[in-house]
């Protein structure tokens, strides 16, 4: 196969919309793929299957998983630690894809991203703002500031009531992986799938099928 017509069909068959997203997939520089099209001797079968190895081997990638979450201020954890700095400069040099989970290490919510990192979109989803959550009964308690009373001493017992509760107040944990941009969406739309209806997602992302 020309070298050329192999770029086009990776292209085609990973959904790469270029030839940079094309050498994200296949964890290679994108200049590595400019001279791929430009030589001129047809490929070795061997050659051929390294590139398709390379391309299987590094589209998604595990950056961490069922990390604890800690939150400081709009941080996910307590950026003092060494461990914890360089987890961070991790997720802030990566997209893809992430998954949060409850106490008990069950999937709360799946993430995806594309225009920003994904420390910044992890802590983004985090903020009561987004209005991510559900509703639970629970009990609403007198203000911490004030000093405590027994329940059987006030004359009213708070009672559990509906209430709506946002992801930052379930999730403990998380999980992170780095996707090559041309297969966030789909690795996105399959793991909602994967998970079905125990996540606060609401839309299921649909998945593209590529082109044969």
């Amino acid at each position: 196969m020309a070298p050329k017509n192999l770029v086009e069909h990776l292209k085609s068959k990973l959904d790469a919309k270029n030839d940079k997203a094309l050498a994200s997939l296949l964890g290679i520089n994108p200049g590595n793929v400019s001279r791929l099209k430009q030589r001129t001797g047809p490929l070795s079968l061997q050659q051929v299957s390294r590139i398709v190895d390379a391309a299987q081997r590094t589209a998604i990638r595990t950056i961490v998983e069922h990390y604890p979450i800690n939150r400081v201020g709009n941080a996910l954890f307590d950026l003092k630690q060494p461990q914890r700095k360089d987890l961070k400069d991790a997720l802030a040099s990566a997209i893809g894809v992430y998954v949060f989970y409850d106490i008990q290490g069950k999937a709360l919510y799946v993430g995806r991203t594309q225009e920003q990192t994904l420390w910044a979109e992890m802590n983004n989803a985090l903020k009561p703002s987004r209005d991510i959550g559900t509703a639970l009964q629970v009990v609403q308690h007198p203000n911490p500031r004030n000093r405590f009373v027994r329940a059987y001493d006030l004359k009213d017992v708070p009672q559990p009531s509906w209430d709506w509760v946002v992801l930052s107040e379930m999730a403990k944990y998380f999980s992170a992986y780095e996707v090559a941009e041309a297969a966030i969406a789909n690795v996105e739309a399959m793991l909602i799938r994967a998970f079905g209806n125990s996540l606060l997602n609401i839309r299921y992302e649909k998945i593209k099928e590529s082109a044969k």
